[in-house]
């Protein structure tokens, strides 16, 4: 088995419409290497989550994701935070080309609705 698995920021099921589009999903860029066990499992877990909201008509932006790379069993959802934390962190401006009023608003919100089963996944 492998010790690390080749994952990637985003999948190739979500570039497919065209060959080429999903061409650029193999790009060494978009590939990070993750404990194979968080990629089978909340990782991908994430993934079927981000499809279902985008099927249900809305519209996804992953800023970043601070998931530590191990073996563990935690949910994925358990590591969401604030743009605001993010940015603290990193030293960027992420939304530096929003207007300051939403900018505000936005960066000091963290999403903790509660999140439900994903057909094919557990409850989170």
């Amino acid at each position: 088995m492998a010790t690390v698995a080749k994952a990637r920021l985003c999948p190739s099921d979500n570039r497919d419409s065209t060959a080429e589009e999903n061409r650029t999903t193999f790009f060494m860029t978009n590939i990070v290497p993750q404990a194979p066990r968080l990629n089978r499992g909340s990782w991908n877990q994430l993934e079927g989550y981000t499809r279902k909201l985008i099927e249900g008509g809305n519209e996804a932006y992953i800023l970043a994701v601070w998931v530590p790379n191990t073996t563990g069993e935690q949910s994925w959802s358990s590591y969401r935070v604030s743009v605001d934390e993010i940015e603290s962190k990193t030293g960027y401006d992420l939304l530096a080309n929003v207007p300051d009023a939403v900018e505000l608003v936005i960066e000091k919100q963290a999403d903790k609705v509660m999140v439900l089963a994903v057909e094919g996944y557990p409850v989170w």
